[in-house]
């Protein structure tokens, strides 16, 4: 805890000094932003791709739930709703009927029809997209009426409606090899500057006070994007800096909710040291998440337990954050075989490397942990890499330990993707080469079964299991924050971190 007290205040004065170095000097002129009918939302990272068949990023995914809209969509209480579907049934656990809303058109004037949904799935698996796997769930899809299509799936597959609040696009764009984007959502796209910002205009006339526009705003610097905020010329910021930096933000409205967002440790599996499970265990409780949270999170997280949140209807709320106990973890590391070779002397019981991103706030979250595990005997090796590079290596399996976060986590079937022996990369996201037949047998259970008690009950066993396991390390749920402008009024934020309610914004 002196450690973590200690960098933190370190890590303040140099907060504290670029802070007034920046009022002074590189934003001391300029002009707040007083356009009602515009608002500017700062990004940390350009958003790549608005095609939603090839987009993975997570501020992409955002923007394009304000351009585009699904059959379905996931609400305020992660619930899945009708969004362009009208109504809908599920027969035989393999027949999706969906009926679409009458008079919706894109924003080209074009109306929604079954074709539009068809053109869209089906360029799923000409495109190269990411997100092919919803095609190959499917065996066909059908019109059915004027209004109406069948999908029919392979097999029984519980996740569908997830599926299914794939964005829509016309067919004039789905079938064409230069992309525009094209949706029903509410807000349409009007321009780009590549790596600076995204604008995008309101589909339909909105009352009084409303923004007509939303400019997507990018700036890659915490601390530029922090004094931007500062002198008025961003109006939103979620998300979007290392919250250390928010407590420079105390005249601005600051409201934050628990998320859904799970940080974790990835380890590898195939490791001669991290195969053994006392050695996970051990690695679980030298960690202080209480400490973390508090001094370098400015308590801003909550301590996790599973993949699923607790505001997830699936989450298991048996569970209980490991708590802090070095002693029981040197204990387990002497269990398994690794003793520490001199007491209280320098020497490690062995070495990890430890492999994160080159953002500031991620290099000093894997130090602090990295003084943990020294305290229990686990040398560590913290090496930080540009993030194409990082990930690459954890795709591939070249790592020990790396620290990451799954964004969004609403269906339990994340667990198949994350944890079946069948999901190792590149198919899945099994980046850490786990294998238990058992678990593998509840996660295809999980996916044949569409009744909530039926699924339930199976996803508390997968949960128990990996908690019990520990291919990952849980870390913390972290919170959704959000500050504005003080005439910003009316934004709520959702647990998923989306910008659907940007819609809601009135500036004064």
């Amino acid at each position: 805890m002196a450690h973590c007290a200690k960098v933190r205040g370190k890590k303040w004065s140099i907060i504290n000094g670029l802070v007034v170095f920046g009022l002074l000097g590189y934003l001391g002129c300029t002009p707040k932003v007083n356009d009602a009918n515009t608002l500017i939302v700062g990004l940390e990272a350009y958003p790549q791709q608005l095609d939603p068949r090839l987009s993975t990023e997570a501020n992409t995914s955002k923007i394009n739930h304000l351009i585009y809209n699904g059959l379905f969509q996931i609400n305020n209480k992660l619930e899945i709703t009708p969004d362009l579907a009208l109504d809908y049934q599920i027969k035989n656990d393999k027949d999706v009927y969906v009926t679409l809303k009458p008079g919706i058109f894109f924003h080209n004037q074009e109306p929604l029809t079954p074709a539009d949904v068809m053109a869209t799935y089906q360029s799923l698996k000409k495109n190269g997209s990411p997100h092919q796997q919803i095609w190959d769930k499917l065996e066909k899809i059908e019109q059915t009426g004027p209004n109406s299509i069948r999908f029919v799936l392979k097999e029984s597959f519980a996740p569908i409606l997830v599926a299914l609040c794939f964005p829509i696009l016309p067919q004039s764009v789905a079938e064409n090899t230069r992309f525009t984007p094209v949706g029903t959502g509410p807000f349409k796209f009007v321009e780009k500057t590549e790596g600076e910002k995204i604008v995008l205009e309101r589909a339909t006339e909105t009352e009084l006070n409303h923004p007509k526009k939303i400019v997507f705003r990018t700036i890659t610097d915490d601390n530029l994007r922090t004094l931007e905020l500062l002198k008025g010329r961003i109006d939103l910021v979620q998300n979007s800096l290392p919250t250390l930096l928010i407590p420079t933000l105390k005249d601005l409205p600051l409201s934050q909710d628990m998320g859904v967002n799970f940080a974790y440790l990835g380890l590898n599996l195939k490791d001669p040291i991290l195969k053994n499970p006392l050695v996970r265990q051990a690695i679980n409780d030298a960690i202080d998440r209480e400490s973390l949270i508090r001094y370098k999170i400015n308590g801003m997280a909550k301590g996790a337990t599973s993949l699923l949140s607790p505001q997830n209807p699936y989450h298991l709320n048996s569970l209980t954050p490991i708590p802090y106990n070095p002693q029981k973890a040197m204990e387990l590391l002497d269990q398994a075989g690794f003793r520490d070779p001199d007491g209280d002397g320098p020497q490690m019981r062995f070495k990890l490397v430890y492999k994160t991103s080159s953002k500031k706030d991620r290099i000093d979250m894997a130090l602090l942990v990295a003084s943990f595990l020294r305290k229990v005997g686990i040398d560590v090796d913290v090496r930080s890499y540009e993030w194409g590079t990082f990930f690459r290596d954890i795709r591939t399996g070249h790592f020990q330990m790396y620290s990451l976060t799954w964004v969004g986590v609403t269906d339990p079937d994340i667990y198949y993707y994350a944890f079946g022996s069948s999901q190792i990369p590149p198919i899945g996201a099994n980046r850490g080469y786990y294998e238990n037949k058992f678990l593998d047998d509840l996660l295809v259970k999980g996916r044949l079964h569409f009744d909530f008690q039926t699924r339930q009950s199976i996803y508390n066993q997968v949960q128990q299991i990996i908690f019990d396991d520990l291919p990952i390390i849980p870390l913390w749920y972290e919170n959704n924050w959000v500050v504005t402008q003080k005439n910003v009024k009316g934004y709520s934020l959702r647990p998923d971190a989306g910008f659907q309610n940007l819609t809601h914004i009135v500036k004064e």
